[in-house]
Parts: C-alpha cells; structure tokens; sequence
C-alpha cells in the first residue's frame, strides 16, 4: 500500500485479502498478549506459593517432623527372599 494519503482502486478480492490480512494481524498481536498475561500470572502464582509454602515450613513444629520421619525409618524396609 502507499503511504501517501489518497484513494486506491484495488480489486475486490484484493481488498478482502488486504482487510483479512489486518484482521489476522490483530489476531496474532491480540494472542501473543494473552500468551504474556498467562505465563506473567503462572509467575505470580508460582511466587505466592512458593512463599506459603516457605511460611508454613517455618510454622512447623521440628520435633513432630523430626519425630515422624524416625517412625518411618524404623521399620522394615527393603525384605528379600
């Protein structure tokens, strides 16, 4: 197209290929900004759970995690015939 402001005589299937091209355009900007808003939110996500989780660590009582994963230990593991 010319950058010159002014009238062109185009033929009608080229004028629908031309608005159908600026409409695929649109279409591909429109899902590359829903591609960042989704992974900028999977990023948001991830760091909030992260942070919970961290918080809850620290709220854990150390001698009944320490305690459990002794039971666990005791018993018999790893019998063979």
């Amino acid at each position: 197209m010319s950058k010159r402001p002014g009238m062109q005589w185009v033929r009608p299937t080229d004028l629908a290929a031309r608005a159908g091209g600026a409409i695929v355009d649109r279409g591909a900007d429109l899902n590359l900004r829903l591609r960042d808003a989704v992974l900028a939110g999977v990023r948001e996500g991830r760091a909030q759970l992260q942070e919970r989780l961290a918080r809850r660590q620290l709220e854990l009582d150390p001698e009944t995690t320490q305690a459990a994963s002794l039971q666990r230990s005791l018993g018999r593991s790893g019998v063979s015939r």
